[in-house]
């Protein structure tokens, strides 16, 4: 079976993590046309395993869409932070990070 590309880029991205959560926000459910789902919104917040540990914090939320039996057939991303912010957070030392600590 092909693995998505989701998780191929998600095991690139997490040995670079640390300390990382996932804080739940919020969650709802509602219907469109012919398709009941479920939003949760999130903030993913970690410190990157570089010298000067930038802190990443990206706000976003996932939609999970269900069909009639409940079962997730689709399931899509979104960030708040375009990809040029989130990048820009890598350059920027972490609050209380010092040269030399």
């Amino acid at each position: 079976m092909r693995r998505s590309r989701y998780a191929q880029n998600l095991d690139l991205l997490v040995p670079f993590f640390d300390s990382p959560s996932l804080e739940l926000e919020n969650i709802e459910k509602g219907s469109r046309v012919e398709t009941k789902y479920i939003k949760a919104t999130w903030t993913l917040r970690t410190y990157l395993r570089l010298p000067w540990r930038p802190l990443i914090a990206i706000r976003g939320n996932t939609t999970y869409d269900l069909n009639e039996d409940y079962k997730v057939i689709r399931h899509s991303e979104r960030w708040d932070a375009s990809a040029l912010e989130a990048i820009t957070q890598i350059f920027v030392s972490a609050p209380g990070q010092q040269k030399g600590n």
